[in-house]
């Protein structure tokens, strides 16, 4: 079973900042041709990812920053949210199916 949970003060903060909610942004898990990478950019203490996906019923294409815990069920915390940039947009575009 896969459980997405977030910080409620910081996805309060990342609605004033880039007016994406996590709600929109656990979505994109649903989606079948999401792709996923490992963020190494910063030793952040915690293994952190990137997922890029579009949001079910809409016409709108995500980058969230999350960690993955895996203790008998999958747990996904949003870090993160925003608009997917031209060139995250390519690579979702540009993937291998």
């Amino acid at each position: 079973m896969e459980r997405i949970i977030w910080d409620e003060d910081n996805a309060i903060e990342h609605w004033r900042k880039h007016h994406i909610s996590f709600e929109d942004a656990k979505l994109i898990f649903k989606d079948p041709f999401r792709i996923t990478g490992a963020d190494n950019r910063f030793d952040y203490g915690e293994n952190r990812y990137w997922t890029i996906g579009k949001v079910e019923n809409r016409y709108l294409m995500l980058y969230v920053a999350h960690t993955i815990e895996e203790n008998g069920d999958t747990v996904i915390t949003i870090i993160s949210a925003r608009k997917a940039e031209p060139l995250e947009r390519r690579l979702y575009g540009n993937r291998k199916l």
